[in-house]
């Protein structure tokens, strides 16, 4: 699945209650890094709703 690689790791961010992993090829070199806020981005542009849900997450308030 083309999420799994997002989902591991946002995983990884959040149980070792970390802001960065290293993202790595298939031989172990070092090709980047990972940050929330690259992660954050990424599910971001990945969302496809009306803008009054995302105004609902910026004020914290739940609406149905």
């Amino acid at each position: 699945r083309p999420s799994a690689a997002v989902l591991e790791a946002a995983d990884a961010l959040l149980d070792d209650r970390i802001g960065a992993i290293p993202v790595v090829d298939e031989e172990e070199h070092l090709v980047g890094i990972l940050s929330y806020v690259d992660l954050l981005a990424y599910l971001a542009a990945e969302v496809d709703e009306p803008d009054g849900y995302r105004a609902t997450i910026a004020t914290g308030e739940l609406c149905a």
